[in-house]
This record gives structure tokens, C-alpha cells and sequence, in this order.
């Protein structure tokens, strides 16, 4: 047991096979340091031992899974740094800024000492809103999957068929793979005509956006592949592969999604959720659905949403800015002087162009938390702590 004075701050560093453990004390002095295997056991045992030394705090870089589950189970108090937090903040300890168990154990407990203040605790989710993240979780990686092997499918089409490449919008939209599964090489397309094409576009409901002359023409156009008829069949039977899995991956998509849509029409916190705008478009369902669907957790805690007072300060004034779409300060024709100003169009307002633009409001609005990030305040270390926008796009089904 710890003594009455003295505060106790934990940190571990997860990983697949072990994690280890760091706990320091209010001076930052290394009070007990321990490795442990990742089984169910062990974390019973980690949390009785965090429980029985009395720490004011656990850090750790994930904000989800079972160790998470039974510390706040045992009503510890666990406050998420992120992995890109914990890069920035490596070199705050060591000149070289190396990654090592035992140095981000450390870092992740002394971090909570000095800035444990900035720093939201994780509450429990409701089962319903665990779910929810486990299946946005699970679909966001499928979109990945799928990038990932239509960049493969690309990199295939540059040499057996180059003619393919840019022939539709989207190498996985339905026309591009009946296109593809049809003539998946150019070698299987060179008796294509161009009646036969236009009626084989009919057949699979081609949309008609480009005509079909200057489809025919980049098919026929483009620079040839040089394959002989058996290596055409060799490379043929690898497009086809990649073909089928981008299939099953594109389904297995649109299932994840329509039981996403399903169980957030059943989720206390729908409304919440839906109203959450780069969430909501990191995980969004086709154009035809009936709503955005949220990737961010949801709590039946509400003050769980709101900004604290101490990691968000009231915004400062919003800066003047030039109109859209030009390239530099604006000239005296680009904006009309307010009524109120007391200068005339030839005399310019001393300071900065004034501009007739109204500020985004997007600019000024409050972050908010997503799901692989943690609580407000956690993003107080700088470009350490910022959050990236999805790379991957949502599925549009467009043809």
C-alpha cells in the first residue's frame, strides 16, 4: 500500500504478447516496474496489484479491449494517450526519441503525473454502443482490405492491360468487374468491336456516361501489353483472383453496413451519433441510405460530449480572410466596404483586406472525440495529438 502522501501514477505499454509496467511516483521516481504475458489471468492479477499500491491513474495507448475493460471494471481511473501522442512526446525523454517497452511505459506513466489534469478518463460504453464500435471498427478496416487490392489489381492491369486502367470511374464498381471478368487481358479483348462492346455495355446496364466510340478507342488505343497467348492465360487466371476477393470484400461491406444502419436506429444515442459530422462521414452508407452512419462511440454518459473547460478554452475571434478561390489579398473591386466603415472604396481600411466572406463556422467548432481517440483534453502535447481524417473514401456503388 502506498502511503497517504504519496500519489502513484501507472502506465502500461500494450502490445500482442506482453505488456509492460511502469509506476512512478508524484516525484517521477520509478516505484515498481513489471512485465506481464497478455492472458486473461495476468490482467486479473495487474489490476488486483494496481488496486492494492493505490494508483491515482493508469495511461495506456488503446481505450478499448479487456485489459481496458477490467481496469474500469474495477473502477480505476484510465486516461488514453495515443500512439501518435506518445511519438511526439519520446523525444521529451530521450534525445534519440527510440522506441522501447520499458522507455513508453514510463513515458505514458510520467505524462500522467505532469499532465494528468489535461487529461478525460475513459467511461464504460453500453454494450450496445460496443458493438456499434466493433462493427464500424471491422467495416473501416474492410474499406482498407478492399484500397489495398484494387491498388494490386491496378499494378496487375499496367502490364497484362493497360487499356482498362481509367476505362470506368472506379476499378470496383460492378461495370469495371464484369468488364474485367469478362475480358480480363488484353489479349482476351483484341477481337472486341465496337458494336460487340456497345452491346455488352447494354447487357450489363452501363450507365452511359462516356460514349461508347471513346471507350472502344482507349481500349483500342492503348499501348499493348506484349504477352504471348500463354502467359495472357497465366496472368488472366491472377485477375480473375483479385476480382473475386474485391467481390466478397465489397459484400461483406455493404452486410457490415445495412447491420450498422440496423443497430443504430435501435441505439439510445442515435441521435447523438448521427449529429457528429467527421464521424459520421468516416463510415457513411451509399447515397440511397437513409442516413450517415457514425463511427464514434457513444455513452450513456452525455457529459461525455462536452468540452471541458480546461483543454478547450473559448475560441479566439475569428481572423479576417480572403474571398474563395483567390489567390491573394483582394483587390478594391473583390470586396464591398461595409456600410458602417467610415473609409470610401478608394481608401483602404488600414490592417488587413477586409473581406465580404463569412467565416466558416466549422472553423471555430469544438473537436469531437472519435473512437480510436481519446476524451477531450488528450490533444493538449501539439501535432502530437491532432487527429487525421479517414484516408480511405466511402463506398459509393457509382458506376
Amino acid at each position: 500500500m502506498k502511503d497517504s502522501n504519496t500519489k502513484l501514477f501507472a502506465g502500461i505499454d500494450w502490445a500482442s504478447k506482453t505488456h509492460m509496467i511502469c509506476v512512478v511516483d508524484q516525484d517521477g521516481a520509478i516505484t515498481v516496474r513489471f512485465e506481464i504475458p497478455n492472458t486473461g489471468k495476468t490482467f486479473t492479477g495487474l489490476v488486483k496489484r494496481l488496486t492494492k499500491l493505490g494508483v491515482d491513474g493508469v495511461a495506456i495507448e488503446r481505450c478499448d479491449g479487456p485489459l481496458v475493460e477490467a481496469m474500469l471494471d474495477a473502477q480505476l481511473r484510465v486516461v488514453v494517450i495515443t500512439p501518435r501522442q506518445v511519438k511526439g512526446l519520446r523525444s521529451r525523454y530521450s534525445g534519440s526519441g527510440a522506441k522501447s517497452d520499458v522507455g513508453d511505459a514510463y513515458l505514458l506513466a510520467d505524462v500522467l503525473r505532469t499532465d494528468g489534469h489535461r487529461l478525460k478518463a475513459l467511461s464504460q460504453d453500453s454494450d450496445a454502443t460496443q458493438v456499434l464500435r466493433s462493427l464500424s471498427r471491422t467495416r473501416k478496416q474492410l474499406i482498407e482490405s478492399r484500397v489495398g487490392l484494387v491498388n494490386q489489381l491496378r499494378a496487375h492491369l499496367e502490364r497484362v492491360f493497360p487499356g482498362a486502367i481509367g476505362l470506368f470511374s472506379r476499378l470496383d464498381n460492378d461495370v469495371a468487374i464484369a468488364f474485367l471478368r469478362r475480358y480480363p487481358t488484353q489479349h482476351a479483348a483484341a477481337r472486341l468491336t465496337q458494336p460487340r462492346f456497345a452491346a455488352f455495355l447494354r447487357r450489363i446496364a452501363y450507365c452511359g456516361r462516356t460514349p461508347v466510340e471513346e471507350l472502344f478507342a482507349r481500349v483500342h488505343d492503348a499501348p499493348a501489353a506484349g504477352l504471348n497467348p500463354t502467359e495472357a492465360d497465366g496472368h488472366a487466371v491472377c485477375v480473375l483472383a483479385l476480382l473475386r476477393t474485391i467481390e466478397t470484400t465489397r459484400r461483406e461491406e455493404r452486410d457490415l453496413q445495412a447491420e450498422i444502419i440496423e443497430r443504430l436506429d435501435a441505439h439510445a444515442d442515435a441521435h447523438i451519433l448521427t449529429s457528429l459530422p467527421k464521424p459520421a462521414t468516416a463510415c457513411a452508407p451509399p447515397p440511397c441510405s437513409p442516413r450517415s452512419v457514425t463511427t464514434a462511440p457513444a455513452s450513456p454518459t452525455r457529459n461525455r460530449w462536452r468540452p471541458s473547460p480546461v483543454s478547450h478554452p473559448s475560441p479566439a475571434p475569428a481572423a479576417k480572410c480572403t474571398p474563395s478561390g483567390s489567390g491573394g489579398p483582394p483587390t478594391k473591386n473583390s470586396a464591398t466596404p461595409s456600410s458602417t466603415s467610415p473609409t470610401t472604396p478608394d481608401t483602404p481600411a488600414p490592417g488587413p483586406p477586409r473581406s465580404t466572406t463569412t467565416p466558416s463556422t466549422a472553423a471555430n467548432d469544438t473537436p469531437t472525440p472519435s473512437a480510436s481517440s481519446p476524451e477531450p483534453g488528450s490533444a493538449s502535447f501539439g501535432a502530437a495529438g491532432k487527429t487525421t481524417p479517414p484516408t480511405t473514401q466511402p463506398n459509393t456503388e457509382g458506376r
